[in-house]
């Protein structure tokens, strides 16, 4: 197959893929932001049989920063989410994937906020210490199984849903950018929780480009193409991926260190051991879950994948992916036979290939160091040892080096 034809094909083949599983060339990851209560209309849920419960979900969810603030998390849950939708009157499975991940988005945030009220923690160590099961009431958790099973995102607030779901732009006809993005959803309404969120969205818009040319390095290098086909794709995912580290080194910016430990990050994590109540399938077993992290990021398991570079023995990073939705998870599971590095070995002798393959996985390195201070100056200053997602924080040097091992040396 001639060059031009392989192209051609490889485009294709890496368009359709990512229609697929919901990747758009300009953002990413990102979701299309959702109104439910026009995802209600378009679904005729029950002929609008639960509009008055969505009502007050929304309405619960826009007012999270003044219900936290005041303590009444557990009151409002009690008195307006009640009698939620069962799965015998409603079928989850069944509900557009927008209305599934809008429903999810809001309940897991309250989800979140009623945990952290009703078992007060001071860090996450401490929650890590904790052995003593925690019951979330029957209200949340009967949905949030329901919508976990739906969506295939563990039955939590992840970092698809508060990140991934929970942005639109300030004027819909600029890209996405740190000046041109807001966070409809918060916990604290704070600037501090808004900037570090919107970090990671312009990232994941920012990684799209690279995204696409390494998929399309992903078709291409299954024919042994010459090496200038596949240079100049490495070669713009390393450009991405630098941009990338560029937006979160601006993180100190505008998210005060010790606003940020005391204020947000408890919002993200939550009990390590969780009693569904009235969950049959579970029959009163808790829940181990991993809380909110960039951790779960699935472009940047992508990213990772799509390189050959894995941390299968870790006993995080593995989890991770069961808070991502089952269509992404469908994408990582495709992409893991890539043969991209193997395709660089075998090519080593061609310089300009070996410099853009090392150019991006130094790139993932630089990531990785960064997040590391940011680690450091955010959390571990604070006699914290733990982060949100719950692994200790150790594990991101042991990820650092792991990273480095990918480099090819020069022949």
């Amino acid at each position: 197959m001639k060059n031009a034809e392989l192209a051609r094909k490889a485009g294709e083949q890496t368009r359709q893929l990512m229609r697929n599983h919901f990747v758009s060339g300009t953002e990413g990851f990102l979701s299309p932001p959702t109104d439910l209560l026009q995802e209600l209309r378009e679904n005729s849920v029950s002929s609008n049989r639960y509009a008055s419960y969505f009502y007050n979900l929304e309405t619960l969810s826009r007012n999270i920063v003044w219900i936290i603030t005041h303590r009444e998390v557990e009151h409002f849950v009690n008195d307006n989410l009640a009698n939620p939708p069962s799965p015998t009157s409603l079928d989850y499975g069944n509900l557009s994937r927008n209305f599934q991940h809008a429903f999810m988005l809001r309940l897991a945030m309250i989800m979140h906020a009623y945990l952290k009220e009703k078992y007060p923690y001071k860090n996450v160590s401490e929650l890590m210490k904790d052995d003593e099961p925690k019951t979330l009431c029957s209200a949340i958790a009967i949905p949030m199984w329901e919508l976990s099973k739906a969506t295939g995102i563990q039955p939590s607030m992840s970092y698809s849903l508060y990140a991934l779901w929970n942005w639109k732009k300030k004027n819909p006809l600029k890209p996405l950018t740190l000046a041109n993005v807001e966070m409809p959803y918060s916990f604290t309404g704070t600037v501090d929780e808004k900037w570090f969120v919107w970090i990671h969205q312009v990232i994941e818009a920012t990684v799209a480009t690279g995204i696409e040319a390494l998929l399309k390095a992903y078709f291409l290098a299954k024919h042994d193409p010459a090496p200038e086909m596949i240079t100049p794709l490495l070669q713009t995912a390393a450009r991405t991926e630098n941009r990338a580290v560029d937006i979160l080194q601006r993180m100190r910016e505008k998210c005060d260190y010790k606003t940020y430990f005391d204020q947000v990050r408890l919002f993200y994590t939550l009990p390590k051991k969780i009693i569904f109540e009235n969950v049959a399938e579970l029959e009163g077993k808790p829940m181990e879950i991993l809380g909110e992290t960039g951790g779960q990021s699935p472009s940047r398991h992508f990213r990772l994948m799509i390189m050959d570079i894995t941390h299968s023995t870790d006993a995080y990073f593995p989890r991770m992916r069961l808070h991502m939705s089952a269509k992404h998870q469908e994408l990582l599971d495709i992409i893991s036979d890539s043969n991209i590095r193997r395709y660089v070995l075998e090519h080593g002798d061609n310089s300009a290939l070996l410099r853009a393959h090392n150019s991006l996985i130094q790139a993932f390195v630089d990531w990785r160091i960064e997040h590391l201070f940011l680690v450091r100056d955010y959390i571990k200053t604070y006699g914290e040892t733990h982060g949100t997602g719950k692994p200790p924080l150790d594990w991101l040097e042991k990820l650092i080096e792991e990273t480095k091992k990918y480099i090819i040396d020069y022949k």
